[in-house]
């Protein structure tokens, strides 16, 4: 199988889930902050305008993140996102646990492996 193909931009959507993983905030705490329900956040992080009871768009805010300040573990995480697979099919794929693989998307664990896997340039 081949890696997904890695875009130098982040959709809104991506931006979104990545702010809230630096902010290291649950989906609950980080639509609090955004004043929506967590199915909300959802479709907004999978870049899916949401419409409220009168069918008015409640637009996704603009978080200000560009490919170019991601870092490597980041990069790898928004390549898996964007290939529709499962940890567990990468990691398997890759040869690791799930758990590992999670620990290598947060940054808690070399993400050497992952980078070589979804053939991203290596970023800070």
């Amino acid at each position: 199988m081949s890696a997904a193909p890695v875009y130098p931009r982040l959709t809104p959507g991506e931006a979104l889930f990545i702010d809230q993983r630096r902010r290291g905030m649950t989906q609950q705490g980080y639509a609090e902050l955004h004043g929506v329900t967590v199915a909300q956040l959802h479709k907004w992080q999978n870049d899916i305008v949401p419409k409220n009871r009168d069918g008015e768009i409640i637009p996704i805010p603009k978080v200000k993140i560009i490919w170019g300040d991601l870092k490597s573990h980041e990069r790898c995480v928004i390549a898996r996102r964007r290939s529709g697979q499962s940890r567990a099919t990468v990691a398997a794929t890759v040869g690791v646990s799930p758990q590992w693989l999670s620990a290598m998307e947060r940054g808690t664990e070399d993400p050497g492996r992952l980078v070589e896997h979804w053939k991203i340039t290596a970023a800070a």
